[in-house]
């Protein structure tokens, strides 16, 4: 399948973080490439996707037409990113053909084929794990009960790696689907963490993500005033973006969006650190104040 990514437009500034286009480059840590078939950008995926398998031996990440997809030895994860219609898949001697949407994952066991007329493009992810025979070939968001869930708005989980209510079990990938607002200032710590493929399905204008790869400093709140200027990065967001949080990353999602997160190689029990507290507290003992301190998350 050939790789095929789209470009990136940032247009936002805070005052007290350095934005992706002033720095020149996106911030250690967090890759963003445009998944928008009307703007292509294949170095930035390439970029994004080099990292991902990087960090996850014997993960793959790719996007294109699901039309061109071949069979392989390895089962897969299909996430439908443009286009809709019916696809099939054959299983065995029976081929299940399901319509499908923007969200939607499909699960390929090794050597399935998978048939479409459709334009449907997809993320596509090799899997180092088998599928277990009660995760579905068809996951849809439209199929499970929507919760509330905290700061997020909305949450369906849609495949989890400990049992939840209505989520299907694997422990390969995690998936949920959320709408957000605002979000708290967090990491998955490297050792015991979990890296995060995070697909925008809509975001309103402003909307963007934060993110630092000083979260040591951040934590042990040694942060001196000639540091605060660079210590935050923000990268503007639009429907259609792929963003790559690695493990000891701090990020934070501002702005109202609803996003299919993924999480490899899963969504582990207490791997999220929150961080507020800690920027909260350099603001403090820094005396930063209005525009010029830190941006800090209020529930």
């Amino acid at each position: 399948m050939e790789r095929v990514v789209l470009g990136i437009a940032c247009a936002l500034v805070l005052s007290a973080c350095r934005s992706v286009e002033a720095s020149g480059a996106p911030p250690r840590g967090l890759l963003v490439a445009s998944l928008d078939r009307e703007r292509t950008d294949e170095r930035a995926f390439l970029r994004l996707a080099e990292r991902f398998e990087g960090a996850n031996p014997g993960y793959g990440l790719a996007y294109g037409p699901v039309s061109e997809l071949e069979r392989s030895d390895e089962p897969r994860l299909i996430v439908v990113q443009a286009g809709d219609g019916p696809v099939g898949v054959q299983r065995s001697a029976t081929r299940v053909v399901r319509e499908v949407e923007v969200g939607d994952l499909i699960f390929l066991r090794a050597k399935q084929a998978i048939f479409t007329e459709e334009a449907v493009y997809a993320l596509v992810l090799t899997l180092p794990l088998a599928l277990p025979d009660t995760l579905p070939t068809f996951v849809s968001p439209a199929d499970v009960e929507s919760k509330d869930s905290g700061w997020e708005d909305v949450r369906i989980d849609l495949v989890s790696w400990l049992p939840r209510p209505g989520a299907h079990v694997y422990q390969g990938i995690s998936a949920k689907r959320v709408r957000v607002s605002d979000a708290p200032t967090h990491v998955h710590p490297e050792a015991g963490g979990f890296d995060e493929l995070v697909v925008v399905l809509e975001a309103a204008p402003g909307t963007s993500v934060l993110s630092s790869s000083r979260t040591a400093a951040i934590r042990s709140q040694a942060v001196e005033h000639a540091d605060v200027a660079n210590l935050l990065e923000v990268t503007p967001l639009a429907a259609g973006d792929l963003v790559l949080v690695l493990r000891g990353t701090a990020h934070r999602p501002v702005g109202a969006s609803t996003v299919l997160a993924l999480a490899v190689p899963g969504f582990l029990p207490g791997a999220e650190v929150r961080l507020d507290d800690d920027l909260r507290a350099i603001n403090e003992t820094l005396g930063l104040e209005g525009d010029a301190a830190l941006p800090v998350f209020e529930p």
